[in-house]
């Protein structure tokens, strides 16, 4: 005798398609010929705290996820304030320069715009993407 098999959630289901419409959108974004990584970074190869977060091996790239930290708004100051911003996805960190003396920084479109490629193979370590301000 089998056990009864489950229809899916409604919460698997809407994460499934939600996916889904993310790759086939992706598949019609224009293809980059290259990306440049930091140095330590081209060959996309690394291991983070929750193990191998290296794509496979010759994997392309579903999508190229860009990203630009345009400022901040209302910073708290504590004694001397500073701010700068780190943004980290998966094996790949980028930050922007520091703002000196401002609570209410702005910074320049040049330095603060950052690739991060997204991989097939990679996309169950993702999750959900959190911005911690």
């Amino acid at each position: 005798m089998s056990a009864p098999t489950l229809a899916p959630t409604t919460t698997t289901v809407q994460k499934r398609t939600k996916f889904e419409r993310v790759f086939k959108a992706a598949g019609r974004l224009p293809r980059f010929p290259a990306i440049n990584f930091k140095p330590g970074f081209r060959s996309g190869i690394g291991i983070g705290r929750n193990g191998n977060l290296s794509p496979s091996h010759g994997e392309a790239p579903v999508a190229v996820l860009k990203l630009q930290v345009l400022g901040c708004s209302n910073l708290p100051a504590k004694g001397s304030i500073n701010p700068f911003v780190v943004v980290s996805l998966l094996n790949k960190k980028s930050t922007t320069p520091v703002a000196k003396r401002t609570a209410n920084p702005v910074y320049p479109v040049q330095d603060t715009t950052s690739d991060f490629p997204l991989y097939l193979s990679l996309v169950d370590r993702l999750g959900v993407v959190k911005f911690v301000v």
